[in-house]
């Protein structure tokens, strides 16, 4: 596999590859996604899709989902029930989203379905076809749709309860990769964690920040923008301090990304993908999603939890390590606003979510004692 370039869409069912192209939302046509749905064995020859509709849905920075609702002719000899929807995911048609994508998040996102899903222990979308092309950035996912399930709300917040289920999800990425840096390596679309990653990062952190404060400042208050001034000055500091084996983690772990239903959850959006420390991700996401902010005992109690997940999945994890790398992790929901708030489309809804990230990881931060956990 290349890191960059081109990758195609390999379905390699009975025998075959296609190479079916990346065409855009609107120019699918029923004898594309026929022939999509086929290379899957999710349709044979006998069923044949005669009619379809898009429809935008969700509210990606990065990327564009749509839902194709489908009319069939033919009920296929497979014995599963072909599908009467199915979610499209594309590149963003925002020229500085698809630059920002272009720097790694959309072959992340192939690279997850192509050659981790199988691995991951985490609820997420049953991949089609899949499609990437590094020079263009055009790429395409297509996969199960996941209704009736809903998308949480990163604004409007969770509960204590949403909370923990989401937890448990992603402690199965988290298990299925932990300690697994060796094996990890042969992702060539995975950047290993290095010194030199983390530097990068913290250069662009500190390139961006000013960019944050003057569009941000007034939102957020000056106290806010201290602790994030001084996040930058001390940020190799916070990124170096853990001591937990490494795994994969999700990196963008918060409510827009996870889907509900009363009894299940799944996980979505599969661009920030990173090698890195699975309390991170809990703290990501309990710091911007929990509304109101967790009590003392709440927040101690879901790391808990995800530690007896851990344990459930194989992955005995010292708590006091697990519950001080959350306390370093409750930087990350800061970063990422700082970051993805000046590099992605400017949307009102984008704009009051970056916004709302900073100003609960801020709360968060000061609230488990972040910097007191550096050591």
């Amino acid at each position: 596999m290349q890191k960059t370039g081109r990758f195609d869409s390999l379905v390699e069912n009975r025998g075959m590859s296609l190479h079916l192209g990346i065409p855009k939302p609107f120019e699918i046509d029923p004898t594309w996604m026929t022939s999509a749905l086929r290379a899957s064995d999710t349709a044979d020859g006998t069923a044949a899709v005669s009619r379809l509709t898009c429809t935008p849905i969700g509210s990606g920075q990065m990327g564009e989902s749509f839902r194709f609702d489908l009319e069939w002719v033919g009920d296929g000899a497979t014995g599963a029930p072909l599908p009467t929807t199915v979610v499209g995911k594309f590149a963003s048609s925002d020229p500085n989203s698809r630059e920002a994508g272009r720097m790694g998040a959309y072959a992340k996102e192939i690279g997850f379905y192509r050659e981790l899903q199988s691995k991951a222990n985490v609820p997420s979308p049953v991949p089609y076809y899949v499609a990437f092309d590094g020079e263009s950035a055009d790429f395409v996912v297509l996969m199960s749709d996941l209704a009736p399930a809903e998308q949480g709300d990163q604004i409007a917040g969770c509960n204590l309860n949403q909370a923990t289920r989401a937890v448990h999800a992603i402690a199965g990425l988290h298990a299925s990769t932990w300690g697994q840096t060796d094996e990890l390596g042969s992702f060539e679309w995975l950047p290993p964690r290095s010194s030199d990653y983390v530097s990068l990062h913290a250069q662009l952190y500190r390139a961006l920040f000013d960019g944050f404060a003057a569009e941000y400042g007034a939102a957020i208050g000056p106290e806010d923008i201290d602790l994030g001034r001084w996040v930058g000055e001390n940020y190799e500091r916070l990124l170096n301090a853990h001591r937990l084996p490494m795994c994969v983690v999700h990196n963008d772990f918060r409510l827009d990304n996870v889907m509900f239903t009363d009894s299940s959850v799944s996980v979505v959006d599969w661009q920030t993908l990173s090698v890195g420390f699975g309390p991170v991700d809990v703290a990501y996401f309990v710091g911007a999603g929990m509304v109101p902010p967790p009590t003392d005992a709440e927040e101690r109690g879901l790391v808990k939890s995800y530690a007896m997940r851990l344990g459930e999945l194989g992955i005995a994890a010292d708590e006091t390590e697990l519950w001080r790398s959350y306390r370093l992790g409750s930087v990350s929901g800061y970063i990422m606003a700082v970051i993805a708030s000046q590099l992605v489309v400017r949307t009102p809804r984008g704009m009051e979510m970056f916004r709302a990230m900073a100003s609960r990881h801020a709360q968060q931060m000061r609230r488990v004692g972040f910097a007191d956990a550096i050591g």
